[in-house]
């Protein structure tokens, strides 16, 4: 999150305050998953990762954003499963949401975003087995024809594969989205891996860059309220006004999902500084745009705050910070995802 002036310590301090309880130190850290490697020099790569994202930052930092932007949120055992097959049903979904079309539910948890596929063209039907691998050559089709509906920029005048001629492949080749094999073929009937979706949604999402687009005033106010909301739910909190945060206003603003870390995280610090407050914006943030799409953003704040303690004493001087925020679009609405210091 953007809190960073009395959360920049938590990371560090709730790691060793998390060795002696119960909740895994992985509760408070939305990209901490048992098969995620960090990327420390001597970190022994864990069990279902894929090697390869070693070699390639490139890929490793988009396959980060797939989680910041929650287009991949893990499984209950805090894994992605990245080198595991992904379902039709499962890319499906995913996909509706990096294009904001559709709502998720129905007969099935799947049948609405595929109802909405459907009428934007870019499934053909919805026959066949949803539970079953995707295919490179499925999703290929999918997100190329995704490309061509919503004008994603060209990055590749022309390309071929020695096995396959089919136009919506080629399409999503030409927008940077899926590559080929260094023999010249694209391997079609292969099945996808959880970690080649993730690459292929947020090229795609980044390719999308027809109008409308965000602006980073909008994005910067919406990371302000969201703030605020969080921090009157944080008073009332710890002046036991409220059991537990209520950050009911601020999904608002900002994803449930997000707000759920943010609580947990929020009740190990108090156990580390139980005599903390609250935090209030001293100057509107300032923004500035680093990545602008169509349904995703990222944008870089900057600020000042002054914290207080629980009898609204002030704790230190007012602080500067500086922070990246991810949004992406949901509903046509954006909301807030992820956010990080920036060092």
């Amino acid at each position: 999150m953007w809190r960073y002036l009395y959360k920049l310590s938590i990371y560090a301090a709730v790691a060793l305050v998390l060795m002696t309880v119960t909740t895994p130190a992985h509760a408070v850290n939305p990209l901490y998953f048992n098969d995620w490697c960090q990327g420390k020099s001597n970190q022994v790569l864990p069990s279902g990762y894929p090697a390869w994202l070693e070699d390639n930052a490139q890929d490793k930092e988009n396959v980060a954003k797939a989680i910041k932007f929650e287009l991949y949120t893990g499984y209950p055992d805090q894994t992605l499963k990245l080198t595991d097959n992904i379902t039709r049903a499962e890319f499906a979904v995913a996909l509706a949401r990096v294009l904001d079309t559709g709502k998720d539910g129905g007969s099935t948890w799947y049948a609405n975003r595929l109802d909405a596929l459907v009428a934007e063209g870019i499934l053909k039907g919805k026959t066949g087995d949803w539970s079953s691998p995707i295919t490179r050559g499925e999703m290929g089709q999918w997100t190329g024809r995704a490309a061509g509906k919503y004008k994603a920029d060209i990055k590749i005048n022309s390309i071929s594969f020695t096995d396959t001629v089919d136009s919506d492949i080629l399409t999503a080749a030409k927008a940077g989205i899926i590559s080929g094999y260094s023999d010249g073929s694209f391997k079609p009937k292969d099945n996808a891996q959880r970690v080649h979706a993730a690459l292929m949604l947020v090229r795609l999402a980044e390719a999308l860059n027809s109008k409308p687009l965000p602006n980073e005033t909008d994005l910067s106010n919406i990371a302000q309220k969201a703030y605020e909301q969080e921090q009157i739910a944080r008073k009332a909190w710890v002046q036991a006004k409220t059991k537990t945060p209520n950050y009911t206003p601020a999904e608002e603003y900002e994803s449930s999902l997000n707000l759920k870390w943010l609580a947990l995280a929020e009740v190990e610090y108090q156990k580390l500084k139980p005599n903390y407050g609250w935090a209030e914006d001293k100057l509107s943030y300032s923004a500035k745009p680093v990545e602008m799409h169509r349904t995703t953003a990222i944008i870089e704040i900057s600020g000042r705050v002054q914290n207080y303690d629980k009898a609204g004493n002030k704790l230190y001087d007012e602080l500067d910070y500086k922070g990246s925020q991810y949004f992406i679009k949901r509903d046509g609405k954006w909301v807030l995802t992820h956010g990080e210091p920036v060092h």
